[in-house]
């Protein structure tokens, strides 16, 4: 018997005996809703989405030695038909058999991919375009098939149904409303392929789901197509990635044009409107696992850090790949720098390699658990190295900004000396003026800003204004260009003179093309 404590009866601690559930487990038809609108909030998702099961088909084709059967290339082909409305996707990779078609295509959240190499394994990912057009229909067979299989799905008769609160279908009930089945033959179609077709397709964002540009710039920066090879570190970039067992890239084409995505990188790029920079070097790195193992790989551009990179470019910031494609934003490990915007100064990827490091539901993040957060604490180090860089350029810039600017002075001090009607105390004070900014030139190169080859470039440049600066008395008795006026006239031109360049004395050409112009002036009306 439990004893009273304080009045009160404490409750049985002992647990009660575990019985067997038997009622009936009802998954409503809002799951479908939540797979195809919550999950895929970006339109363009779609194209990553089909184009990671596409890649996934690939790489089973060329584990089976079908492309040898076959003799054909691997590749993914895209259609945009804005007249028609409809976005067709195929591969020719190893494709659905007809025996296992219907059950595959109609399963949800049951992909046999799980557990493998494969870059999707949520069975989820090919409801994606439910979301943003009227139908959305699947064709395949593979090698040796006789049929191809087909299975629509009626997007509009889905939204219908999920909005009818009087509709009391389950998940399963809903499938069997809006999905039909049918197989056909057609000697048109590949031998073996996969493809889906979104018909009716809905206009979201100025329509980016058919823009060709739009499609063709997102699947440059998320997909896993290759480099350029005009990009000279492409190849080093991809055999690094090969050397650890990822970077396969595939041959994407759109609206049967022979030019196939690439990777948006080149080897020079404009910061700003008529301002270029260009890659100059390139670290490649590791990145260790709790366990010691090497939990990803990375490789990070150098360049000349004059700024945030533009965004319509796709190049900045440090990116997460899983199975070569992007997972997330550019802006997804923002938290590493002290700054959060010299993540967009940087030129980054990173490709992970622990299969724990897992990309969630919407790949627009990695689940959160040990591993992906000391993914992060091992990336830490490189954010404040970029932000080191940053501050680092932008105080070399600012010191060749002042070395400019002192030397824009003595060329300026050079000119004032050496004109005849320049009086001799503004040649005195101007020689002052100049070894003023020498000195502060010569304080620049002393920075440690500057390289050996950087300060023998600049030293010579001060060598040269030095050179240039020709020794000129510092007391004239009077302008030489006015010995043709009467001495008093002199007397006053000159004290006029002192006090133009007194009055410009932060513009000194200023003051000496008005001179120049009072001279001429005066030497047209005494005829000279």
């Amino acid at each position: 018997m439990n004893k009273q404590v304080n009045g009160i009866v404490p409750l049985v601690d002992i647990a009660p005996a575990k019985q067997a559930f038997t009622g009936d487990i009802v998954i409503g038809k809002d799951v479908l809703e939540l797979l195809t609108g919550a999950m895929y909030t970006d339109p363009l998702s779609v194209f990553r989405e089909y184009i990671q099961n596409s890649t996934d088909a690939i790489d089973d084709a060329i584990t089976n030695n079908t492309y040898s059967k076959s003799n054909i290339i691997p590749q993914i082909h895209i259609n945009l038909d804005v007249s028609a409305r409809s976005i067709l996707i195929r591969d020719n990779g190893l494709g659905v058999s007809n025996n296992n078609f219907k059950r595959i295509l109609t399963s949800i959240g049951g992909s046999h991919k799980r557990g493998t190499h494969h870059r999707g394994f949520r069975g989820v990912g090919r409801l994606s375009g439910l979301g943003y057009c009227q139908e959305v229909v699947f064709r395949s067979r593979s090698l040796g098939d006789e049929f191809i299989s087909e299975l629509r799905w009626d997007a509009r008769r889905l939204k219908t149904l999920l909005n009818d609160s009087d509709w009391e279908g389950d998940l399963k009930d809903i499938v069997k409303e809006v999905a039909t089945f049918t197989k056909f033959k057609n000697d048109k179609f590949p031998t073996h392929f996969f493809e889906v077709e979104l018909n009716k397709v809905l206009r979201f964002k100025n329509d980016i789901l058919l823009n060709e540009e739009v499609v063709r710039k997102y699947i440059s920066e998320i997909c896993p197509v290759p480099f350029s090879s005009d990009f000279k570190y492409g190849d080093q970039i991809s055999n690094f990635l090969s050397e650890h067992g990822v970077g396969q890239t595939y041959g994407v084409f759109i609206n049967g044009t022979s030019d196939q995505i690439y990777r948006p990188h080149s080897n020079s790029f404009n910061y700003k409107q008529d301002h270029k920079d260009s890659f100059d070097s390139i670290d490649l790195f590791k990145l260790e696992g709790i366990n010691g193992e090497i939990d990803a790989i990375g490789w990070k551009l150098e360049h000349g850090y004059f700024g945030a990179l533009p965004k319509p470019l796709g190049l900045h910031g440090i990116r997460l790949r899983s199975g070569n494609t992007q997972v997330g934003s550019a802006e997804i490990v923002n938290e590493i720098f002290p700054e959060t915007r010299f993540n967009s100064w940087t030129v980054c990827e990173v490709q992970v390699l622990n299969s724990k490091i897992i990309p969630n539901g919407r790949r627009d993040h990695f689940e959160q658990n040990a591993h992906f957060m000391n993914l992060v604490g091992q990336l830490a180090p490189l954010g404040k190295q970029v932000a080191h860089q940053c501050r680092y350029n932008s105080s070399k810039r600012n010191n060749l900004k002042v070395f400019e600017l002192e030397k824009s002075k003595a060329g300026e001090i050079i000119e004032i000396v050496e004109h005849k009607a320049t009086p001799a105390k503004v040649i005195k004070k101007s020689k002052e003026e100049f070894i003023l900014a020498i000195d502060k030139m010569k304080k620049v190169i002393s920075m440690d800003y500057f390289n050996e080859k950087e300060k023998e470039n600049l030293k010579s440049e001060v060598a040269k204004l030095e050179e240039n600066f020709i020794s000129v008395p510092d007391s004239i008795n009077e302008p030489k260009e006015l010995s043709f006026l009467p001495k008093g006239q002199q007397v006053i031109s000159n004290e006029i003179f002192e006090l133009i360049y007194d009055n410009y004395s932060s513009n000194k050409n200023a003051a000496k093309t008005l001179i120049d112009k009072l001279v001429k002036q005066l030497a047209a009306r005494y005829n000279v």
